[in-house]
């Protein structure tokens, strides 16, 4: 949200643009924590798979950054993962 606002600059109709859209992923939000358990109930299983699979990309997602990092600083000469 806060580089889609500085991006927005001080034009008006993009800092509303921003905002609507911040207050529409809090009312999406807000409904599915109230139909949690309703939903679980449907997709359950899909969705721990989905996390299982979301947290190993983030996983290695983190460590290539980190392997970058430290080839950019010299420590190691960087090699494709």
């Amino acid at each position: 949200m806060i580089v889609f606002a500085t991006l927005a600059g001080n034009r008006y109709d993009a800092e509303l643009t921003v905002g609507g859209i911040v207050l529409l992923i809090l009312a999406l939000d807000w409904m599915a924590m109230l139909f949690a358990e309703t939903i679980l109930k449907f997709v359950g299983t899909a969705l721990h798979v989905f996390a299982v699979v979301l947290g190993v990309t983030q996983v290695a997602l983190g460590l290539q950054v980190i392997l970058h990092s430290l080839a950019m600083i010299g420590v190691f000469a960087e090699r494709p993962i």
